[in-house]
Formats: C-alpha cells, sequence, structure tokens
C-alpha cells in the first residue's frame, strides 16, 4: 500500500466507463486478483480490461506509455498484426449485425454494405498476395488478376468466415515476410518505406477506417482506436501526403495536433510536401529553419480519431479547431501532385 494511493472501486469504474464509453456502460466489471500496487486492472465484460493507476507516479507511466507507444509501432510489427486483428473483427461484428447488405454506406455513398464488405475482404487478398511476392516495380500480374476476380459470398452466413479467412491470408503473409521484406506498393515516393512494413501499418488504417464506415452504416459510429488513430496522423501524413511534386502555391506548413499530446507538421514548398513529427504540441521541429516556415499557415486541432477521419474525408471540418487559414486547407485538399 502507498500513503498516496487513490480510492477505486467497481462503482468508479462504472462510472468511469459509462461517460467515456457508453457503449459498454452494461457490461460487468470484476477487479483481477493482482499483486501489484501501482495498477489497478478490472475485467470489462469478456473481452475488454480497465487499468486505474493508483499513485501519481502509476499516471506518469500512462502518460509515457502515450507519449511512446506510437513511435514504436514500427519497431514493434507485432502490434501491427494485432491491430489488423482486432479491427478486421470490429468489422465482422458490424457486418453481422446489419440487417441488410443493400444499405448505402453514408461515408462511401457509390458503396452498398456488401460493397465495402468485398472491398476491405478483397483489399486483404490482394495486398497478401503483393507482400508475398516480396519485392517487385509493379504489382505481380496474379494478385492484379485476383484482386480483379475477387467475390465475396452473398450468403449472409458465408461472409464471417470468407472476411476472416481474408484477414488470414494477410496475417499469414506479412508474418512470414517480417516487416523489412521489400514489395510494390502505391506510394513509391512518399516518405514510407515500401516493405511489409510499411502495407501493415497502412492496412491498419484502412481497416480501422472501414470499421467507421461499416458502424456510421449501422447508425452507431464509435470513434477510432486510439492506439491506431496516434499513429493513423502520421501514417497518413508520410503516406498520403509525403510528396516530391512541387506545391503549386505559396511555400507553407499544415500543423495538425492531437488531444492526445502529439503533433504532426507537413511542409509544402517548391520541392515537395514532407511530414515532420513535432516534439510537443505547438512547439516547432528541430529542422524546421531549413524545412519550411516557423509559424504554420494553418493548423488543426482535434483527436487523433477525429484528425483520421477528417483525413480520409469521413467527416467535416466542423468537427475540428480550425486556426490561421483555413483556405489553405482547402488547397490541401484539392491538390493532385504529379509524379
Amino acid at each position: 500500500m502507498h500513503a498516496d494511493e487513490t480510492d477505486i472501486d467497481a462503482d468508479l469504474v462504472r462510472r468511469l466507463v459509462s461517460g467515456r464509453f457508453p457503449q459498454w456502460a452494461d457490461l460487468p466489471v470484476e477487479r483481477v486478483a493482482s499483486g501489484g500496487t501501482v495498477n489497478a486492472v478490472y475485467r470489462l465484460g469478456d473481452a475488454l480490461s480497465v487499468r486505474l493507476p493508483l499513485t501519481e507516479g502509476g499516471a506518469k507511466d500512462v502518460e509515457r506509455e502515450q507519449r511512446w507507444l506510437p513511435e514504436l509501432a514500427l519497431a514493434l510489427p507485432v502490434v501491427l498484426l494485432r491491430l489488423i486483428d482486432e479491427q478486421s473483427t470490429a468489422f465482422r461484428a458490424a457486418v453481422a449485425s446489419a440487417p441488410s447488405l443493400d444499405v448505402q454506406v453514408p461515408t462511401c455513398p457509390e458503396w452498398t454494405l456488401f460493397d465495402l464488405i468485398q472491398h476491405l475482404g478483397g483489399g486483404d487478398r490482394f495486398w497478401a498476395a503483393i507482400v508475398g511476392a516480396g519485392p517487385a516495380d509493379a504489382p505481380p500480374a496474379e494478385a492484379t488478376a485476383a484482386r480483379a476476380a475477387v467475390a465475396a459470398p452473398r450468403e449472409r452466413e458465408a461472409l464471417p468466415a470468407w472476411l476472416a479467412e481474408s484477414t488470414q491470408l494477410l496475417l499469414s503473409a506479412l508474418g512470414e515476410a517480417g516487416p523489412d521484406r521489400g514489395c510494390w506498393t502505391w506510394w513509391g515516393t512518399s516518405q514510407s518505406p515500401q516493405n511489409s512494413g510499411g502495407v501493415a501499418r497502412h492496412r491498419v488504417q484502412e481497416t480501422a477506417v472501414h470499421v467507421y464506415d461499416a458502424q456510421i452504416t449501422l447508425g452507431a459510429p464509435q470513434p477510432l482506436l486510439a492506439e491506431a488513430a496516434l499513429d493513423g496522423v502520421e501514417e497518413f501524413l508520410s503516406t498520403c501526403c509525403a510528396t516530391p511534386s512541387a506545391w503549386p502555391h505559396k511555400p507553407t506548413a499544415f500543423d495538425f495536433h492531437a488531444t492526445e499530446g502529439h503533433s504532426w507538421r507537413l511542409t509544402v514548398d517548391g520541392d515537395g510536401a514532407r511530414s515532420t513529427r513535432l516534439p510537443a504540441l505547438g512547439t516547432t521541429p528541430a529542422t524546421a529553419a531549413e524545412e519550411g516556415p516557423d509559424t504554420a499557415g494553418a493548423s488543426v486541432r482535434g483527436t487523433a480519431s477525429e484528425l483520421v477521419l477528417f483525413m480520409y474525408d469521413r467527416i467535416p471540418a466542423d468537427f475540428l479547431q480550425i486556426d490561421g487559414d483555413a483556405g489553405l486547407i482547402d488547397l490541401l485538399r484539392a491538390w493532385e501532385p504529379e509524379e
């Protein structure tokens, strides 16, 4: 026991869960027996857990984890594989509760829910073939042919197995390749690596966003998993925005601030677009003097989930705090670099 130990019980856990995660408010709460004296751990339902620090020192440990775990993501490939598996499971759960597969997906209005299912499952199979083929200058013909021929079963009872098999094909290919094996990717000129680790990192984000698509189709959207979203902002900037193509407007910079305490900068000028991690909220990166203006032309602030969903055009700017010249954001979103 510690002199400064916080009094934590199941009632407190229920109140915290109800306030922050109302979708889990009705799950049973049970303390997990432990000899540890830094954290209190509670089982939440059958598959979740709650860990609360008992002391101020324990709370600082949580801060350190939130600070460093997103930065270690690529150094811990097993984390990426786990996130792909978890998000794929969440997608299947959303699909299973849908009353119809023919309902339109609001965030992808050209698609029905069945189209979304086929897209995600087909994507897993396509990238499994890409990773399995190894280094290449173009997508292997067999992967492209398989993607074109992909056909998810129309029978509701067969879909979960097909989706699970699709995910397993991807996870097996990534696991066998390891994080550093080269492969073709469409982001060759970006800051993201052309290897299986880069594929795994991107598939985490694609799957997480499509979980949101499925959930909003059912009228029950949830924020992206924080662990995925915190890496998602940087992954999007380095994969989808970074380019050697010249920015066709006056040089500037865009700052993206997650309320969880992480910030990133995208510098755009005649040399293209480059993503830089900011050392602290609102500060200037050490290389800013070389890379661009000291002050961003526009900054965007929100939760990591909101930032990622905004980047993928899932939510409008109204959900975020935008400072500076908002018109620059419109220019960035409309920009189509010539590779």
